[in-house]
């Protein structure tokens, strides 16, 4: 703000004259609330080696005109003075940094990502999380006459259409992998850099379908699920060692590092945690719970993980599957219940 000239007296001010230059300034947004960049990658074979990159680019459709505009957060005094686009990126929540622009994705995979900045004369490649990074263009100001005003764009809008990831296997894996449809990156975007929100996001980058092939195969039960029948129990003997059914889970593995040797496999055992003991599995009934053993008779808890001996490409593990209840006192009636056994390379 210049004031021109000023004019005081002990009496107050009696001239006052001001030339404005100020712009509007206001949030990027979209008419569908949050855009969605949907990135489908071509399926992969990758080595199962730790520190295993996968580098994957994409360019996809940008959001077009009237579909994005400028909501109003200042007033606009019809100078026409052009103004940049602020952009930060940042990757989802829940993801960890590990170091620099290196996050975890999951238990397998580390994952680094830029996003191009468009709208000037340069496209800008920025490494995520990057935060307030202006495109440097003087774009065509916002017409702003009142506050929460929407301003519609007459270009399109792509910052976000295109960038790249980098996946970094971390732990090994068996049966390959499959992303479940997710959001990784959020954008936000403002005429101010100070107004830039990421928690008020006008784009997410989504990666839709996303299959990796590795060497190393293995079935559990060649397949098939184990069912067990406890039959018919006393409530008054559910302790964890009456009517115990013992099963053998057999595992079968080809392929990859199998063929040269790997003697064994971990198993992780997945499921409900009972509400009485972390010991125990839960099932249908909140009395009761699973306990499981292995044939030195030690609990196996749920997350618990036991290694699998492999020869010649086979192995076995038993299991001694028995119910537990909360008391002696608990109400009759059928309970089931539904344990995972994932399988995990050493």
């Amino acid at each position: 703000m210049k004031v021109e000239r000023a004019i005081y007296s002990l009496f107050g001010a009696s001239l006052l004259l001001i030339n404005a230059s100020a712009y509007a300034t206001g949030k990027v947004k979209t008419t569908m609330g949050v855009y969605d960049y949907i990135l489908n990658f071509s399926d992969q074979d990758v080595s199962n080696t730790i520190g295993t990159q996968i580098k994957k680019g994409w360019e996809v459709g940008s959001i077009p005109s009237g579909q994005w505009y400028i909501q109003c957060t200042s007033l606009d005094n019809n100078v026409p003075v052009g103004i940049p686009v602020f952009y930060t990126g940042h990757f989802a929540p829940g993801l960890i940094q590990v170091k620099d622009n290196v996050f975890s994705l999951d238990d397998h995979w580390n994952i680094s990502a830029a996003i191009y900045i468009t709208g000037g004369k340069d496209v800008i490649r920025a490494d995520v999380p990057f935060d307030s990074r202006s495109n440097n263009y003087q774009n065509a100001p916002a017409r702003c006459f009142r506050l929460g005003d929407n301003y519609p764009s007459t270009s399109n809008l792509a910052t976000g259409k295109k960038g790249d990831i980098t996946l970094i296997l971390k732990k090994k894996i068996v049966n390959g992998y499959a992303f479940v449809s997710s959001p990784i990156i959020y954008l936000a975007g403002a005429t101010s850099a100070s107004e830039v929100d990421i928690n008020d996001p006008y784009a997410r980058v989504i990666i839709g379908s996303f299959a990796i092939s590795l060497p190393e195969k293995c079935e559990i039960n060649a397949g098939q699920s184990i069912d067990i029948d406890f039959g018919d129990v006393a409530t008054t003997k559910l302790d964890g060692n009456h009517y115990p059914v013992k099963k053998a889970l057999t595992v079968s593995c080809s392929g990859g590092e199998f063929e040269s040797g790997l003697g064994g496999v971990s198993t992780e055992f997945l499921g409900g945690v009972s509400r009485f003991s972390d010991d125990y599995f839960s099932s249908s009934h909140s009395g009761i719970g699973i306990a499981l053993k292995d044939d030195t008779n030690h609990v196996i808890k749920p997350h618990d993980k036991r290694r699998v001996n492999i020869t010649n490409g086979k192995g076995s593990l038993p299991v001694i599957f028995a119910p537990v209840a909360e008391s002696k006192g608990i109400e009759a009636g059928e309970f089931n219940a539904n344990i995972v056994v994932k399988l995990l390379l050493e």
